[in-house]
């Protein structure tokens, strides 16, 4: 079953599509709006979607959003839920399915317009994730040139390595990075290894650099037996079934994932679909599990078992996992996330047999590596910048999970388009208040 590509319907058709449609309110201030990071204009692409204006809808998505189609199929729409509470008693606008619709009209035509390039200097992105390309794109619509870097011979960052097909079909982000490619966005993927040196890419002649690399390692909890045999970390796994590589038999193995978000969700559901018996160890409550609850259902429905406060605390075995350890859990105060901090109840522990354990509990960026090329990092690892996204090397810029941790690809996009911003405005010049002049529909 590794790599199927079936994904969820969710049948929105023309009839359905203008019948949501017309339900929306087109508040004043929408709080949709102010509830997406990238501040889309929902109100209006809604409304053109209603009036059957589909293309006009989609070009107000990309004015905003170059990954329509990925986001269409997993963003997890806060902008609904702020239309729920701004919509009392009634149902909110399906805002996602209605932009999925949108943009599955027109996946066999090129989306933006020509650009020309209007300023002398070049911009090296590097990190080819939602949050590079977003400022790509935006610095080329603005009339740069700009070539984006990566470590990885194929191109998307977590969208297109991480996310389960039976999710996110690859043809969706392959549809937004070739739009991106024609605009004028060159690509050099496989061009970094773990040297990457800031100093050689201003040597080239790039007068400003982005970085955007994400957070692709996996966090490790720390426990006796991590070293054993049948033991991963989910991004390797997903990445590994993603790509089609060989994997030992899943098929009626017992599998145990450990964590509460999106990544752990994804680890299971793709091991029930190798034919596994999966159980989900989480240390905290129904209430406090972090990952969507579409993808909560998603897991129980495809018979994913949950084991709920409790936490691993040994794997064991010899030469291979045959057991993990665990203790029961109990809530405490509020920690500094907001969420009731865990406790271990003294004298619970127990074990359950296990055949593979994967750890999902959290993804941190490669801070050695960002150290060692001289950037000031928080105490997470992370890279510090000031309010213009700049960080502490003149000239070089980050967003994206690199910066916040990990975050969604709605949230890595804002980044990214604030960081295309700034790095407009640092070089100074008179400036055309119009970027009508590369489009005809195109704002930021």
């Amino acid at each position: 079953m590794i790599g199927m590509t079936a994904e969820k319907k969710v049948g929105y058709d023309e009839e359905r599509v203008k019948g949501e449609a017309s339900r929306c309110l087109q508040c004043e201030e929408p709080p949709c709006v102010e509830a997406c990071p990238a501040h889309l204009n929902i109100k209006k692409y809604v409304l053109e979607a209603g009036e059957g204006r589909y293309r006009d809808g989609l070009e107000t998505i990309l004015e905003r959003l170059p990954f329509p189609a990925t986001c269409g199929r997993v963003c997890p729409h806060p902008c609904e839920d702020a239309c729920e509470d701004a919509c009392a008693h009634h149902d909110p606008i399906p805002i996602r399915g209605i932009k999925k619709f949108l943009v599955d009209q027109f996946m066999d035509v090129d989306w933006y317009p020509g650009v020309e390039v209007r300023w002398e200097e070049e911009i090296a992105v590097v990190g080819s994730g939602p949050a590079g390309l977003t400022a790509a794109r935006n610095l080329c619509l603005l009339g740069y040139q700009v070539t984006v870097f990566d470590s990885s011979p194929s191109l998307g960052g977590m969208i297109a390595q991480s996310i389960p097909n039976y999710r996110l079909p690859p043809q969706f982000p392959m549809k937004e990075i070739e739009e991106i490619n024609k605009l004028g966005v060159k690509f050099q993927p496989g061009a970094l290894g773990k040297d990457l040196s800031l100093d050689s890419l201003f040597e080239k002649g790039f007068k400003a650099i982005f970085i955007g690399i994400g957070t692709h390692r996996g966090m490790k909890m720390n426990i006796p037996g991590e070293d054993l045999e049948g033991v991963f970390e989910a991004l390797d796994l997903l990445k590994d079934i993603k790509l089609g590589k060989a994997l030992p038999s899943f098929k009626k193995k017992r599998v145990i994932v450990v964590g509460g978000g999106n990544v752990a969700m994804d680890a299971a559901r793709s091991c029930r679909r190798l034919a596994a018996d999966v159980t989900l160890v989480y240390r905290r409550s129904w209430n406090e599990m972090p990952a969507d609850k579409d993808e909560i259902s998603g897991a129980k429905e495809e018979g994913v078992n949950f084991n709920i406060l409790t936490n691993p605390t040994r794997i064991l075995g010899k030469g291979r996992v045959t057991q993990i350890e665990c203790i029961r859990m109990e809530l405490g105060a509020p920690d500094a996330s907001g969420r009731r901090r865990p406790v271990p109840i003294e004298g619970s522990e127990f074990t359950i047999p296990a055949d593979f354990f994967i750890e999902a509990v959290g993804e941190v960026a490669e801070s050695d590596t960002l150290r060692s090329i001289g950037l000031e990092l928080s105490p997470r690892g992370l890279i510090k910048v000031n309010d213009n996204m700049m960080t502490s090397m003149e000239g070089v810029f980050a967003a994206g999970d690199v910066v916040s941790g990990p975050r969604t690809v709605i949230e890595a996009v804002a980044g990214g388009a604030k960081a295309a911003e700034s790095i407009d405005e640092y070089f100074p010049r008179a400036k055309s208040p119009a970027l009508a002049m590369h489009s005809p529909w195109y704002t930021i």
